[in-house]
């Protein structure tokens, strides 16, 4: 009599498509590191999020929605969440709708998990909710980045002398506005600037030249 194959866990993470495969990866990631329960998709599911795909209303509700509640979303929604959602929305509805790279049942599994159970009295579709999450978390990541430049040293020297410092800060800060926050830091704080750092005045003044 013929055993039916096994198929493990991993297996049924792999797409053809690696950027696929890495999205699911980080997704039980998530799932583990947040401690988030598993909830398998319904078709009632799946017809919700393509019915919240189609809506579109007025942003400022949604910023009004997490102004309120910031500290509970953030919680429930951490930074690195909404991070992954913006990707998943960034390919995967065109992947599923058109069946596309053995996508399917694991995919909306791990939106599913991901996503539920939705903020009570959301005033916005989920999907306009989720981005202006992320604004507002990456308000946020970008303000403690210019603190953590400020406050750690050798970081603070490296962008004082235009040095290289790691990517996981300018992902989210330009590198030129990081070092324009750590000089008005530094002011405000009474630290020595250094003297070649050029005053705004002083550069518009040197590119008049270019200009005229």
């Amino acid at each position: 009599m013929a055993t039916k194959k096994k198929v493990d866990n991993e297996s049924l993470l792999i797409s053809p498509n690696p950027d696929i495969t890495d999205l699911r990866k980080a997704a039980v990631g998530i799932l583990t590191d947040e401690e988030k329960t598993p909830h398998i998709a319904t078709k009632l599911d799946v017809a919700w999020f393509w019915k919240d795909m189609n809506q579109y209303p007025e942003v400022e509700l949604a910023g009004s929605y997490i102004d309120m509640h910031l500290e509970e979303l953030n919680t429930q929604y951490c930074f690195k969440l909404t991070e992954w959602m913006l990707e998943w929305y960034r390919f995967m509805p065109d992947a599923l709708q058109f069946k596309l790279d053995r996508t399917g049942p694991v995919d909306w599994n791990l939106f599913c998990s991901l996503a539920f159970p939705l903020p009570e009295t959301l005033p916005v579709p989920f999907h306009c909710f989720i981005r202006k999450l992320n604004v507002v978390q990456r308000g946020i990541v970008r303000e403690q980045i210019y603190e953590e430049c400020y406050t750690n040293r050798k970081l603070r020297n490296r962008v004082l002398k235009g040095e290289v410092i790691p990517a996981r800060y300018t992902t989210y800060a330009a590198y030129s506005r990081i070092r324009k926050e750590v000089i008005k830091k530094m002011k405000k704080n009474g630290d020595v600037v250094p003297e070649d750092f050029k005053s705004k005045e002083q550069i518009f003044s040197e590119t008049k030249r270019y200009i005229n």
